[in-house]
C-alpha cells in the first residue's frame, strides 16, 4: 500500500505503466503512420506494443501488490535506461530515412521514458533510506 516512504515510487512506477499500455495502444492502432515515420515494417511495432504490454502489466502488479523489491525496482529502471540509451543510438544510426514525426517520436518517447526511470531512481532512494532509518 501507499505510504509517506514509498508513494513517489509506486507513483512513478503506476504513471510507467499507464505510459507504457497507452504506447502500445497507439503501436497498433496508428501502426500504419508510425510504420511511414520510422521506416520500420509494422511487424516490429506490433511486437514492441507486445512487449510494451507486457512490461506494463508487471509495473501495475508490482504498485497494486505495494511489495517493493529493490531488485526488481533496479531493473525496471535499467530498463528504461536501456530503452533510452537505444533510442539515442537508433537516432544516429538512422536519422537520415526517419521523418521530421519519427524523429520527435523517438526523442519525445525517450525523453518521457528517461524521466519516468529518474523519478522511479529518486522513488527508490527515498525508500531505502526509510527503511535505513527505520532499522537504525
Amino acid at each position: 500500500m501507499p505510504n509517506e516512504d514509498n508513494r513517489l515510487l509506486l507513483g512513478a512506477l503506476a504513471a510507467n505503466a499507464g505510459f507504457s499500455l497507452l504506447s502500445a495502444v497507439v503501436l497498433l492502432a496508428a501502426g500504419g503512420w508510425i510504420s511511414d515515420q520510422l521506416g520500420l515494417a509494422r511487424i516490429w511495432l506490433t511486437a514492441v506494443a507486445a512487449g510494451l504490454v507486457l512490461f506494463g502489466w508487471q509495473l501495475i502488479a508490482i504498485v497494486r501488490s505495494g511489495r517493493i523489491n529493490s531488485r526488481e525496482v533496479a531493473a525496471i529502471i535499467a530498463a528504461d535506461l536501456l530503452w533510452v540509451a537505444a533510442s539515442g543510438v537508433a537516432l544516429w544510426l538512422f536519422h537520415p530515412q526517419l521523418t521530421v514525426s519519427g524523429i520527435v517520436l523517438v526523442a519525445g518517447t525517450a525523453l518521457a521514458v528517461f524521466v519516468f526511470a529518474e523519478l522511479q531512481s529518486l522513488g527508490l532512494w527515498r525508500w531505502l533510506k526509510s527503511r535505513q532509518t527505520a532499522n537504525a
